[in-house]
């Protein structure tokens, strides 16, 4: 099946060369110059991807846009492409729960793989899946228990949310490796929470609380972003994982060779993952083994 994809992007130029550049690869691509145009095409041109500029005239920007956009099609994947400094976007672009940010100028091969990731992501998560499902889940036995299972999807579906902005965040720039690090630390203890309720088979109340615990991370990653936080710089104890292995993953989720998939994944294999795909995955996310 034929993906469609929506580009949104002012620059006559630059839309003609990406719209030939994606159908080369057999795609099927409406282009439009506005978000204006963008949001009356989604009346007539069913989409799988929208991959919009940020800066243009009109009513909205293109992250107004792709924010209109998603409230017809909430599971619309996105991403931005953009050469617009300002600090808000990527704020605003974390918001409205979009998939990758690209800053231009970019290469057309780097362009084709941010687009390809963020198609894919789904597909690579049933791989990893497959791979390396140790990792991806919980301990846990199915619960016959319709509440508790509802409170488990919506903590699974805010935990992913966590994940895709952290994702955004380093790919902007915006979240400075401080920032980055204490974060971490506050996943780490996110993950030991997560895995305590399940293996203790925790009810529907225990798993809403951590729920709301996972919102007050998303708070906090978006006021770090937003204000550039340089975060604390404390001397990291023995213990924890390296400060120099989380400067390298960084490193690799923002110049693209980590993507948001294998960063999901970034907990487990810090926590001593074994088994040779495992190691091969700490290689490509720390560039040593675990």
């Amino acid at each position: 099946m034929t993906t469609s994809i929506l580009l949104i992007e002012d620059d006559e130029d630059l839309r003609d060369v990406l719209v030939d550049v994606l159908e080369d690869k057999g795609f099927s691509v409406m282009g439009v110059a506005s978000a204006d145009e963008a949001i009356k095409a989604q009346s007539h041109f069913e989409f799988d991807v929208v991959v919009s500029d940020v800066r243009m005239a009109g009513s909205h920007d293109g992250i107004g846009a792709v924010e209109v956009l998603k409230k017809k099609k909430p599971g619309l994947k996105c991403l931005i492409i953009t050469g617009f400094a300002d600090d808000q976007a990527p704020v605003r672009a974390l918001r409205v729960k979009v998939d990758d940010y690209l800053y231009k100028p970019f290469t057309l091969e780097d362009f084709l793989v941010a687009v390809n990731k963020v198609i894919r992501s789904g597909e690579e998560r049933i791989s990893l899946k497959h791979r390396l499902g140790a990792l991806f889940s919980a301990p846990f036995k199915a619960v016959n228990d319709s509440a508790r299972n509802a409170a488990q999807d919506r903590l699974d579906e805010k935990v992913d949310q966590v994940w895709t902005n952290l994702f955004v965040a380093i790919r902007s720039r915006l979240l400075t490796k401080g920032a980055f690090v204490d974060f971490w630390d506050k996943l780490e203890n996110g993950r030991t929470r997560y895995l305590a309720v399940n293996t203790s088979h925790a009810g529907a109340g225990e798993l809403n609380a951590l729920t709301t615990a996972y919102d007050v991370l998303l708070q906090q990653l978006e006021k770090s972003t937003a204000m550039r936080a340089a975060g604390t710089h404390k001397a990291r104890h023995p213990e924890q994982f390296p400060k120099k292995n989380l400067m390298e993953l960084y490193e690799r989720v923002a110049d693209g060779r980590v993507s948001s998939e294998e960063l999901r994944l970034s907990l487990a294999v810090a926590a001593r993952a074994s088994g040779p795909e495992a190691q091969q995955l700490a290689v490509k996310l720390f560039g040593v083994a675990s």
